[in-house]
């Protein structure tokens, strides 16, 4: 099995244990130029970012993490998450990998 077969593998089986706690949300995601594609994300809010060097901070960002199995795709700025009646827009990527993807939202388009 393939590194990035076995990292499927075991976001599938997390996301099955999160969704039986509770602990994930189901958006409807909406990138620049792709389809729509239903995921499971996590939604992080009072977020505390800084810069390289610690010199700003940011506070109460808000961040939401995707599985890019689900989403086919890196979002980019404009891209939408949308739970519910609350819609998230991508602002930036803040972190990726092969697996997973965590965006800095703001709440509204």
């Amino acid at each position: 099995m393939s590194q990035l077969a076995g990292l499927r593998e075991m976001d599938a089986r997390i996301l099955t244990l999160t969704k039986r706690a509770r602990q994930s949300d189901l958006a409807t995601y909406t990138g620049t130029g792709s389809p729509i594609a239903n995921c499971d994300v996590y939604v992080n809010r009072g977020v505390q970012l800084a810069n390289a060097d610690n010199s700003a901070v940011l506070n109460d960002q808000i961040t939401i993490e995707a599985f890019r199995a689900q989403i086919l795709e890196i979002p980019r700025h404009g891209a939408t998450f949308v739970i519910g009646s609350e819609t998230f827009t991508v602002d930036r990527v803040s972190n990726k990998d092969e697996s997973r993807v965590v965006c800095i939202v703001k709440v509204g388009t």
